[in-house]
């Protein structure tokens, strides 16, 4: 399985901001649409999605983003919602709970709130 993260078209080299979502509703709607778009584009390139890597050149103290094609299926793209369901339907003993924090900002009294909250279930 890979993993893969959403980055900002202007600043490559970083990962998109998050500090934005402030409910896991928001970030699972956000996942939603990314799994419609990553689906769209496999369906219109023949099971093949564009994806970049970043690669570092440590002698020039560089890095370049280079572009590769790889298969895929549209079955094979889920959210992690989707993901832990299947765990889930395969047996294992699990609940699925999402607190969005974000490196980019401190984690609220609500935030701590809810790990608390999930912790004593």
């Amino acid at each position: 399985m890979n993993f893969f993260c959403l980055k900002e078209l202007s600043i490559k080299q970083s990962t998109l901001l998050t500090s934005f979502l402030s409910t896991f509703m928001q970030l699972e709607l956000m996942e939603a649409r990314l799994k419609e778009d990553i689906v769209s584009e496999i369906r219109r390139s023949g099971g093949r999605l564009l994806l970049h890597r970043e690669e570092y050149d440590p002698a020039t103290n560089q890095s370049c983003i280079i572009g590769y094609w790889e298969n895929i299926s549209a079955d094979d793209v889920k959210t992690p919602a989707e993901v832990y369901a299947g765990l889930k339907d395969e047996g294992y003993d699990m609940t699925y709970r999402r607190i969005p924090l974000a490196s980019e900002r401190e984690a609220l009294a609500s935030d701590v709130d809810a790990i608390q909250y999930c912790k004593d279930e």
